[in-house]
């Protein structure tokens, strides 16, 4: 059987790897929580997107490419930079500025574990040229 290779490696699979779990566990329960409420529309809309970049990210696992971690690295970009944006948006326009220091606090638990997980998939995502050594 002839193996496919892409002539690139991953430098981190196992972060890579850690990081779709942290994505793709998530995604299955709260698929199925909104399953449970019946929202069927709502939960398919949510899976397939969620669950077409957790795909993307899996096959970049399985077969890395250059083009591949460019294209995906600007997608984790963007979806980073608007996830900390929605996240900004809504805590300013549900909490009041003269809140005391303790009602910040797990909203910035919040922006540093979503900049944390987007930077840690950028991170994973950094492919270097395969070696052809032959050991033997």
């Amino acid at each position: 059987m002839m193996k496919m290779s892409s002539g690139y490696q991953l430098r981190s699979p196992r972060l890579l790897l850690v990081c779709i779990c942290l994505v793709a566990i998530p995604l299955a329960l709260r698929t199925g929580v909104m399953l449970i409420r019946s929202d069927l529309f709502e939960a398919l809309r949510y899976a397939g997107i969620a669950g077409g970049f957790v795909f993307l990210l899996y096959l970049h696992y399985r077969f890395p490419t250059r083009i591949a971690a460019i294209v995906l690295g600007i997608l984790i970009l963007l979806v980073g930079i608007s996830a900390l944006a929605v996240m900004a948006f809504v805590y300013l326009f549900y909490h009041s500025p003269h809140a005391d220091i303790g009602d910040h606090i797990p909203a910035i638990a919040v922006f540093v574990c979503i900049a944390l997980l987007h930077g840690l998939i950028f991170h994973a995502l950094r492919v270097t040229k395969a070696s052809s050594e032959v050991v033997g």
